[in-house]
């Protein structure tokens, strides 16, 4: 009885080892389990975006400041002196070559230009008479000359009068618009005095400096792209017409002048622009959105999609145009680069591609 009662106490105790020791495997091998997964999850893929390379045309520009300047300005002052009578033009308008702006008082001077022209007008007569009367040796020839000599006189003293009669009124050497004046009405000017300011602006040059280092990339006739902040993305497009063959002393640039089309009175003198001068070209190459490019120890690096992994690349920056740059490296036509969700990618590392 007693040994019955030990088996089946040892039966009992075992039975309940292998339940405990069951449980602890069924424990473990869960714990397994979830570290696999928990492992499996820390190796998921990262997602990025890509684009394929392509043959692509690239060029490269030079970037300056310019101001839109009239093509031509012409300050006209007064060549004689005398009262503001009539203000014909004011500012604003828009004047022919020869009109006349401004009238000055001319009353004296016109009575002075009436005698003169009696006494030339007399000195002519004499001279006229004389010529017949020396030819048939009617008179000496020193009277004669005498007459000449008194008529060229009268006739100098009549046409420097007409000359300056003609001065006081005021009129524009070019076609343009006034854009300022100085006098006014019933002012007493005195010869050299600047009475009003005309532009022409139907075309107008931007000045500009381009920095010494791409003296031999800027040629004559280059081709140039124009914009202007208040103008939002209007391109105006010009050539180089002028090249200056001195460098400022102080900014170490060459002073260069564009000629644009202005027509449409958009470009105003005094404008402030943005110039973008080609400075080379190239017909096909590896342009990549500057985005892409990351800074390394060694210089600068693009990561490339292949077999859904991420490879580190370092490359070669060529030329950068805005958000563009063309790169060389070992890569080819048709490789994909990632170009967003690459900051903190490391070489070797899952992607998943979401373009």
């Amino acid at each position: 009885m007693h040994r019955y009662l030990k088996f089946a106490a040892i039966a009992v105790t075992t039975a309940l080892a292998g339940s405990y020791f069951a449980a602890c495997s069924s424990e473990s091998d869960a714990s397994s389990l979830e570290k696999f997964e928990a492992k499996k999850d820390l190796e998921s893929t990262v997602n990025v975006e890509t684009t394929t390379l392509k043959p692509t045309k690239f060029a490269e520009y030079v970037e300056a400041p310019g101001v839109v300047k009239a093509d031509v300005a012409a300050k006209i002052s007064a060549e004689e002196a005398g009262v503001v009578k009539r203000i014909l033009r004011d500012k604003g308008a828009a004047v022919r070559r020869g009109e006349t702006i401004i009238e000055l008082d001319a009353e004296i001077m016109l009575e002075s230009y009436r005698g003169a022209e009696a006494a030339y007008n007399a000195a002519r007569e004499r001279f006229e008479r004389q010529k017949n009367l020396i030819a048939e040796k009617a008179i000496a020839e020193q009277q004669f000359l005498d007459t000449k000599f008194a008529y060229q006189q009268a006739k100098a003293a009549f046409e420097g009068l007409r000359a300056r009669l003609g001065k006081t009124k005021i009129t524009s050497p070019i076609d343009g618009r006034i854009d300022a004046r100085y006098v006014e009405l019933g002012e007493f000017i005195s010869p050299g005095t600047p009475v009003v300011n005309i532009i022409k602006t139907d075309v107008v040059k931007i000045e500009a400096g381009i920095p010494e280092r791409y003296i031999t990339d800027v040629r004559l006739n280059s081709e140039v792209e124009v914009t202007v902040d208040i103008l939002g993305e209007q391109v105006f497009t010009g050539n180089i017409t002028f090249i200056g063959s001195t460098i400022h002393p102080t900014n170490r640039t060459f002073p260069v002048e564009i000629k644009l089309d202005n027509r449409d009175g958009a470009l105003k003198p005094n404008m402030f622009t943005k110039l973008r001068i080609k400075r080379k070209e190239y017909p096909e190459g590896f342009v990549i959105p500057r985005d892409a490019l990351i800074e390394t120890e060694t210089g600068k690096a693009i990561f490339l999609a292949r077999d859904d992994r991420a490879l580190r690349q370092e490359i070669t920056v060529i030329a950068i145009d805005g958000n563009l740059a063309l790169v060389e490296g070992a890569f080819n036509f048709g490789d994909k680069i990632i170009i967003r969700g690459h900051r903190e990618l490391v070489s070797g590392e899952a992607i998943s591609i979401l373009n």
